[in-house]
């Protein structure tokens, strides 16, 4: 293998070879220095190499003539006098081609400039190589390992970014200023019945697709999503309408926009998310198609079942009249009463919705005024009620206004002997978890051979196993009149 010493006179001249006079030489030394110390400043690395060939002339290393303080910095290796196979041992192996590409910078003359990873140092360098003399060359080259890895790394997000919009659900698209559609993602292809190409070849609302509103009426301009975000800036925008194909498919949206803005808060477009609900709108065509049908049933079924109640309360009434005996006509009646009670409960219930939960203070006092209603033949009855917010299940009302009823009931016949008059107070109200019902008359009170248990009448028993239902604590108070507390567990 041919070698030559550094700055070999024949190859890279100097400026003490003989070429120059003595004086010449003193100037070209100084600036000659003057030259190095400002490459010694630079920011960038630089260095002078001399190419080597072996005896058939091929390039197969190069020498190191000279290098600056950021070449050292920028690769960690001081170059100066030695072979780039010996600054950079394995270098021949790189799958970058070093030396052949200086080779051919010194044969052709041919500046090079390119960005390339160095595999020995875990480097990226932005390098430019040209020939400067004979068998010479020069390489400055700047360090970008960071920006490159940043690059890769935005990539990286990008390309998990596009599998992320691409394997959406929903459609989404960008649309600029002027309303053209610059992107829109395969689910938006689907929805749209469009190719990619042809979708961002369009503005949002071209006339390719007509837009209606749910019931078919045509939409303005000025309630499309993108003039409506435009128009206000508004951080978002949902809508809900309809386009329609040339061919007749018709395809129901649920679009949300929102405003893509710049640095200082101008409006540059928006982002439009878009579902597919045609499906789900037809399901909802169908379900409110039952509730109505259900309605229907239930109107139907509510006047059979109250029907029924008044055939059942009328029949009752004949079949009292009928009994010589009185107790027993009393008996009837009074399961006529509670026949008529039963159904006026659940006519106010079924008008007020009979489902879900109620609350107390919109349920009760009316309820309560058609029970002393429906027995003030008797007895002449004031009703005093304090009742709070609170809400039930309506099942549970149901048991409470039975309850009320029997307890009604039984004050107006026993409570006050031969008085034409009296006074009921019931009151509610929530004592944290639980609501506390109190029951009340200025009556006579009860004997204390009366209770849930212990009763001969069927109304008492009848009020305890109700109040069981509502897993109830249940307590009587004796004394001036009768009192009934239940403490009932809320949900």
């Amino acid at each position: 293998m041919a070698d030559t010493p550094a700055y070999a006179p024949q190859l890279c001249p100097t400026p003490h070879d003989g070429a120059y006079a003595p004086d010449e030489a003193a100037n070209l030394d100084h600036a000659e220095r003057r030259f190095r110390e400002l490459l010694d400043r630079a920011p960038i690395g630089i260095a002078h190499h001399r190419m080597i060939y072996d005896d058939e002339g091929r390039a197969v290393d190069y020498f190191f003539l000279a290098a600056n303080k950021a070449y050292k910095e920028l690769t960690g290796v001081d170059p100066v006098g030695k072979r780039v196979t010996e600054a950079f041992p394995g270098i021949e192996r790189d799958p970058f081609d070093w030396i052949g590409l200086y080779a051919e910078v010194v044969a052709t003359g041919v500046e090079k400039r390119f960005s390339q990873y160095f595999a020995l140092n875990d480097r990226y360098y932005d390098c430019v190589a040209f020939r400067n003399a004979p068998g010479c060359f020069v390489v400055a080259f700047n360090e970008i390992t960071e920006q490159k890895r940043t690059e890769a790394e935005l990539e990286r997000e990008k390309r998990l970014l596009r599998t992320i919009m691409d394997t959406s659900p929903v459609g989404i698209a960008t649309v600029d200023v002027d309303g053209a559609i610059t992107y829109a993602n395969k689910r938006a292809e689907e929805i749209l019945g469009l190719s990619r190409d042809d979708i961002t070849n369009r503005a949002y609302n071209a006339p390719a697709w007509k837009s209606t509103t749910l019931d078919g009426r045509p939409l303005p301009d000025e309630e499309q999503p993108f003039m409506v975000v435009k128009r206000r800036n508004a951080p978002a925008y949902g809508i809900r309408h309809a386009i329609e194909w040339p061919n007749g498919r018709r395809v129901i949206l649920s679009v949300n926009g929102s405003p893509i803005l710049g640095p200082n808060g101008e409006f540059r477009g928006m982002v439009a998310t878009f579902e597919d609900i045609t499906e789900q709108r037809a399901a909802e065509e169908r379900i409110e198609a039952m509730l109505r049908e259900k309605e229907l049933i239930l109107k139907e079924t509510h006047h059979r079942v109250k029907n029924n109640l008044l055939v059942a309360a009328s029949l009752l009434d004949l079949e009292a009249e009928q009994q010589s005996d009185e107790r027993c006509s009393a008996a009837i009646d009074a399961a006529a009463e509670r026949v008529r009670a039963l159904m006026s409960l659940y006519d106010r219930l079924y008008r007020s919705g009979g489902e879900g939960f109620r609350h107390l203070d919109e349920a009760l006092p009316p309820l309560l005024d058609e029970i002393v209603t429906l027995v003030s033949s008797r007895t002449r009855l004031s009703l005093e009620t304090a009742i709070e917010h609170v809400e039930i299940p309506a099942k549970d009302l149901v048991t409470i206004g039975i309850i009320l009823n029997e307890l009604v009931a039984n004050s107006a016949k026993y409570a006050f002997g031969r008085r034409t008059d009296g006074r009921i107070t019931v009151s509610a109200r929530r004592d944290g978890r639980e609501l506390r019902l109190r029951y009340a008359d200025d009556g006579v009170g009860l004997p204390t051979s009366i209770g849930f248990d212990e009763s001969s009448g069927f109304g008492m028993r009848l009020v305890g196993v109700l109040a069981e239902q509502l897993k109830a604590r249940a307590h009587i108070e004796r004394g001036t009149g009768a009192a009934f507390e239940f403490v009932i567990p809320l949900l």
